[in-house]
């Protein structure tokens, strides 16, 4: 019940229901509980509350997990405070709890969300050392993390990179560097990737196609655009809202 509280953004409530856990004579708290509770504060961005759930977690003898810190990790570096979240890992790591690849996924993106591309290559690099099974997803967000920062060739470079480890391209990985040529008005290359895509039995989805038409429409190139909108619903996607407001006008 009181996960099912914050889901629903029930935060009042369940901040009650957790009180009476602790309180009540027969009833106690335990880690999923602590865990639900700092997950809710800080998905409100209530670090400081959190950090006080997980102070009382351990005063109370109770173990963290790795979920318990990946939360607050998260919640650090969700807010900006990249040295306490940098500090905390640290505690992590004493605290003999294992970091997990959602711990670098965290990681990874704070990095790259924050501009750290040197941190954040390193973060990769380190990984691969460590063989670790989601590399093509930590490879995809490093990608992204470039395109944000305008450096195309370097995303450019994970991505041809990506076959060189043995690994697999996937959907999220074509749509990150489509999206990202067209944004550079470089179409012709945009279109070639869709192609090859396709010749790799990487299926597009529905954001491919958006990402597709938007980048034709933006570039004033509306045949192309109307073409692959076609090509979208004649293979049963619907477009986002924006994409229909854009191809409207």
């Amino acid at each position: 019940m009181l996960d099912g509280l914050v889901l629903v953004g029930m935060h009042d409530e369940a901040v009650q229901l957790f009180q009476a856990l602790e309180t009540t004579k027969g009833l106690e708290t335990d880690t999923v509980s602590f865990n639900t509770m700092i997950h809710g504060y800080c998905r409100k961005d209530m670090l400081e509350e959190a950090m006080l759930v997980f102070s009382r977690m351990k005063q109370r003898e109770i173990r963290p997990t790795a979920v318990t810190y990946n939360t607050l990790l998260w919640g650090l570096y969700q807010v900006g405070r990249i040295t306490s979240a940098e500090r905390f890992f640290e505690e992590f790591l004493a605290s003999g709890v294992s970091p997990n690849h959602v711990t670098h996924h965290i990681k990874l993106t704070a990095y790259c969300k924050n501009g750290k591309m040197g941190e954040a290559v390193k973060l990769v690099e380190s990984l691969v050392m460590s063989d670790d099974p989601y590399f093509t997803e930590f490879y995809n967000t490093l990608m992204h993390g470039f395109c944000l920062v305008g450096e195309l060739e370097n995303a450019l470079h994970l991505f041809h990179e990506i076959l060189t480890k043995g690994l697999m391209r996937d959907v999220v990985s074509y749509n990150t560097m489509i999206g990202s040529l067209f944004h550079h008005r470089r179409s012709l290359e945009a279109e070639n990737l869709v192609s090859q895509m396709e010749v790799e039995g990487c299926v597009p989805n529905s954001r491919t196609y958006d990402i597709i038409i938007s980048g034709f429409l933006r570039g004033s190139q509306t045949e192309k655009g109307v073409q692959y909108f076609h090509i979208m619903r004649q293979r049963g996607f619907v477009p986002a809202d924006s994409v229909v407001a854009f191809y409207i006008q």
